[in-house]
C-alpha cells in the first residue's frame, strides 16, 4: 500500500489533536542518531507530544527530500501499535505491532509489491519460529478493479474461494461487537463515520498486515488497526484446490446511537 495513504492520516490527526498535543520535530543522522536543530541532518520525524512530553500518536519519518519512511504509533511515550516500513516508490517493505515497546505477533517483510519475504512471528518481543513458505505472492482480487468508482469491486476470477471470517458475516459482525472499542474522544466529540481497512489472510489464516485506506480522524484509524491486530483466524481463500494467501477488504463502521 502506498504511503501517500498514511500521510492523508498523519496530517487528519494532527489536525484533529493540536488542541492537546504539541507537534515537534526530531532530526537525524543517517545512522539514526538524533541532532541538535541545526545540525545537517539526512532524516526528520515528525511528532505529537503530551504536557509530559512523551510521544503520543503516530511517530512519522521522513528522509531529507520529504519522502515517508516509517510510521510508528506511540502511546504514553512507548511504541503500542502499528509500524509501517517504506520503501522509496512508497510501497510497504515490513508491516507489524509493537505493544510496550516489544514487536508483537506476525510481521511481515515484502520483496517488491505484495510479495512476501519474510514472514516472523513474535511472542513477548521475542521472534519464535514460523514455518511458512517465503515470497509467495498475494492474491488480490481488487487490484484489477483498483482504479473504479466502487471500492468494493471484487474480480472473482482471480482466486476460487474467498477467505471468510469463522462463522461468516454474521461471525464478524459478533466479532466486531464484542472487541470494537469507541473511542472516548470520538465519542465526546460525537465523531461518526466509517473506516475502510485493507489486509491480508495468510494460508495459514492470520490476518496480517492491515491497511487503512480511509478514516474519518485518528481515533477511528487507531481502534480499527487495534481490533484488527486481535482476530482469531478465519478460513483462507482457495485456488485450485490450495490454501493461498489473500487481501480482504472490509468497512468498519463508528455509529452513535
Amino acid at each position: 500500500m502506498r504511503s501517500y495513504l498514511i500521510f492523508t492520516l498523519i496530517l487528519i490527526s494532527t489536525t484533529l489533536n493540536a488542541q492537546k498535543l504539541e507537534v515537534d520535530t526530531f532530526y537525524y543522522n543517517q545512522d539514526g542518531k538524533r541532532l541538535y536543530p541545526g545540525q545537517p541532518y539526512e532524516k526528520y520525524a515528525v511528532v505529537k507530544r503530551d504536557r509530559q512530553r512523551r510521544i503520543e500518536g503516530y511517530f512519522s519519518l521522513f528522509d531529507k527530500s520529504g519522502v515517508l519512511q516509517e510510521v510508528t504509533d506511540y502511546h504514553k511515550g512507548a511504541k503500542n501499535g502499528i509500524h509501517y516500513k517504506f520503501n522509496q516508490q512508497g510501497f510497504a517493505e515490513q508491516v507489524g505491532f509493537y505493544e510496550d515497546d516489544k514487536p508483537t505477533g506476525i510481521w511481515v517483510k515484502y520483496f517488491g509489491k505484495d510479495r512476501f519475504a519474510q514472514i516472523l512471528n513474535f511472542k513477548n518481543g521475542i521472534e519464535v519460529p514460523y514455518n511458512i513458505e517465503f515470497e509467495e505472492e498475494v492474491k488480490n482480487p481488487y487490484e484489477p478493479l483498483a482504479q473504479g468508482k466502487n471500492p468494493f469491486a471484487f474480480d472473482s476470477t482471480m482466486i476460487d474461494t474467498p477467505a471468510s471470517f469463522y462463522g461468516g458475516v454474521g461471525g464478524w459482525v459478533v466479532y466486531l461487537q464484542k472487541n470494537l472499542a469507541y473511542p472516548k474522544e470520538a465519542a465526546k466529540y460525537r465523531l461518526q463515520g466509517d473506516v475502510l481497512v485493507e489486509f491480508t489472510i495468510l494460508k495459514t489464516g492470520e490476518l496480517v498486515a492491515p491497511f487503512v485506506l480511509y478514516s474519518p480522524n485518528e481515533y477511528f484509524t487507531r481502534e480499527a488497526l487495534r481490533v484488527l491486530s486481535k482476530s482469531p483466524k478465519w478460513q483462507p481463500a482457495m485456488q485450485n484446490n490450495r490454501k493461498v494467501h489473500s487481501k480482504f477488504r472490509e468497512r468498519i463502521r463508528f455509529s452513535l446511537r
